[in-house]
């Protein structure tokens, strides 16, 4: 392993290998691109404070393969500011690009990536495109910093493969900072390719505007990303992670704050058929959406196998959502979910198999318990839905229950779960074909012979100040 040099403010820097020049801080070449192209698998590149404005597409390396063993690229001070990769035009481009090549094993640490653009078009600091560089993989950044101005159609980080073809394997962005304009644009977005082990991970993504973007992740026709990590991130943003149409996902331990529509999207939220494989962890995070009929935590159609346990869910828009079920398998268990409006903490729309339980619910005037099938009446309804060992607290006029006979679907059990009515008007809601159901007896005699009513009470609790303790 060798250590080579890189000083674009360094008077004599230039980019040649005449008498060993780059090997020695003395004697820095001049570009990083140059660097890159000129070390060997597993050499590190320490590159000195500057601005690094290499071309039109800024940094934009030829094609290598360092993946066994992959080139570390740092800055010499240790401090990202000190070292901004961008790009030599004002009015289109990139500051990090691989377009059209395979590149493989590059590591960056400690460095700012920023396009200085303000022209027409889209602009992005770092960008993946073509069929070509389909093949790039084991691309790291370490400690660095994206900023994403306010400027329209700027994006930060940006994939897309074409349609049909595969997509970058091994990227990774850990501890990174991104900080994004009052703009509605895109933190990171990987479109249509069969993108594999992809990390992001204590990273910082913080934006002002409503209709801003963190985490973008899609498959396309026949291509299917796979192997999704996104752990321990703070993010501030319109819109949480989306990631529609991959496997085998984790998404824990972040906190994900959004006054945008969705918080966090696993599959699609749509009435139409998907595979049904696309399988999650979502474990730990804590999630606070403020948007009106915002959705803290969708398992979407397609997705299948899902668990989401030991989360902290908040919805306090009207009309809001804590976490709903579209899919096919999933288990909901161990999660604290507040939503004080309507519409519902804990919501089953077309679930098949779905499993809840022992979460803790907490509602003022919305519901604790929903169901209904798929808007597309074509398509289905809930299935095997099973709901046991809740505690729900109602604390104003809301309701238990709003799963009414053509919602419930077939062998829709709920049994075993502890409600605390303390609220003036607070009710068991819609059970089956009784509405308004006031009391723990009518609820279990609503839910019938497959439900409630014939399930053993559990031990008494007793009455609270304003309202009953009771197994349901």
């Amino acid at each position: 392993m060798a250590t080579y040099y890189v000083n674009t403010g360094q008077a004599g820097a230039a980019d040649n290998t005449t008498d060993g020049r780059g090997s020695t801080s003395d004697k820095a070449w001049k570009t990083i691109a140059y660097a890159i192209a000129n070390v060997d698998a597993g050499d590190e590149i320490e590159v000195a404070t500057g601005t690094y404005a290499e071309g039109t597409n800024g940094l934009a390396p030829a094609a290598c393969n360092y993946s066994a063993s992959p080139v570390r690229i740092y800055s010499q001070s240790g401090v990202a500011a000190d070292v901004i990769v961008t790009n030599s035009t004002a009015d289109k481009g990139t500051s990090f690009t691989v377009v059209n090549a395979v590149v493989r094993g590059l590591t960056f640490e400690d460095m700012t990536f920023q396009h200085n653009g303000t022209g027409a078009g889209y602009k992005y600091s770092i960008l993946f495109y073509g069929a070509p560089s389909a093949g790039t993989s084991h691309i790291t950044f370490n400690r660095c910093a994206i900023p994403i101005p306010a400027v329209a159609l700027y994006k930060g980080v940006f994939m897309d493969t074409t349609v049909g073809t595969g997509g970058i394997d091994h990227l990774a962005f850990n501890n990174c900072t991104f900080a994004v304009g009052d703009a509605a644009n895109s933190v990171i977005e990987l479109r249509y390719g069969a993108h594999s082990n992809i990390t992001i991970s204590g990273c910082t993504m913080t934006s002002a505007n409503a209709g801003s973007v963190s985490i973008y992740i899609t498959g396309g026709v026949g291509v299917i990303p796979d192997g999704i990590t996104i752990s321990g991130n703070t993010i501030t943003a319109g819109y949480g992670p989306q990631l529609i149409n991959c496997r085998s996902m984790t998404v824990s331990n972040n906190t994900i704050t959004t006054p945008g529509a969705y918080s966090l999207l696993i599959g699609t939220d749509t009435d139409v058929p998907q595979a049904t494989d696309y399988a999650a962890t979502v474990t730990g995070n804590t999630i606070v959406n403020s948007a009106v009929e915002g959705h803290s935590i969708l398992l979407g159609r397609g997705t299948a196998g899902c668990t989401a346990s030991n989360n902290n869910v908040s919805a306090s828009g009207n009309a809001a959502y804590g976490i709903i079920d579209k899919g096919t398998g999933n288990t909901i268990t161990g999660n604290t979910i507040s939503v004080p409006l309507a519409y519902g903490c804990l919501y089953s729309k077309g679930s098949d198999g779905g499993t809840y339980t022992g979460n803790v619910l907490s509602t003022a005037t919305g519901n604790l318990i929903a169901a209904s099938g798929e808007d597309n009446s074509a398509w289905r309804d809930n299935a095997d839905v099973t709901i046991s060992g809740t505690v729900g607290i109602v604390t104003g006029a809301g309701q238990v229950y709003t799963v009414a006979t053509a919602d419930a679907g077939d062998n829709y059990v709920t049994d075993g779960n502890v409600w605390l009515l303390t609220g003036t008007g607070a009710d068991y809601g819609t059970i089956l074909a009784a509405t308004n159901v006031a009391s723990l007896t009518a609820a279990r005699t609503a839910w019938g012979d497959t439900n409630d009513a014939t399930s053993a009470p559990g031990l008494p609790l007793g009455k609270a100040s304003s309202g009953v303790y009771a197994y349901a």
